[in-house]
């Protein structure tokens, strides 16, 4: 769950520390409600290839709206929590 959004001017990340200046001043705070026990990772991963969603490194949107709802369906079906 998503805390605070905010900006930042103070360098953060290692390429901002290392130019001395902030390259992505857009930050938020969150708090994790649930994680999978580093144990159940292998086991217990839901994985995106069915979707057809492409991820990149860091945080990607899923743009298609049918394609989150099936996520979160297959989400709710699979996590016992």
């Amino acid at each position: 769950m998503i805390k605070t959004k905010f900006k930042q001017d103070k360098p953060l990340w290692r390429q901002e520390i290392a130019s001395g200046k902030v390259i992505w001043p857009y930050r938020f705070e969150f708090e994790v409600e649930y994680a999978l026990p580093p144990p159940d990772w292998r086991s217990r991963a839901v994985g995106l290839k069915e979707f057809k969603v492409k991820i990149m490194g860091g945080i990607n949107p899923i743009k298609d709206s049918k394609k989150v709802e099936e996520l979160l369906a297959k989400l709710d079906k699979d996590m016992e929590y």
